[in-house]
């Protein structure tokens, strides 16, 4: 397993992606349907995933929503 600091921060955004509240992923998307809430999270944790360059899920979430 590769425990280089960029893959610990990898995974980090992942998991600080994941935990997002329903209610912070609303207010970001301005949307209260909760079944759309959590398909956009799904979606932007697993798009954290596959571009490991961020350093926050702040930073990833500003060009998740430009790559959209």
């Amino acid at each position: 397993m590769n425990t280089t600091p960029t893959s610990t921060t990898n995974l980090r955004v992942f998991r600080d992606a994941l935990a997002l509240s329903d209610g912070t992923v609303s207010y970001l998307i301005d949307c209260t349907n909760y079944e759309i809430v959590r398909v956009v999270q799904r979606e932007f944790s697993l798009w954290c995933l596959r571009n490991p360059v961020y350093e926050n899920w702040i930073q990833a979430w500003k060009a998740f929503t430009n790559a959209k």
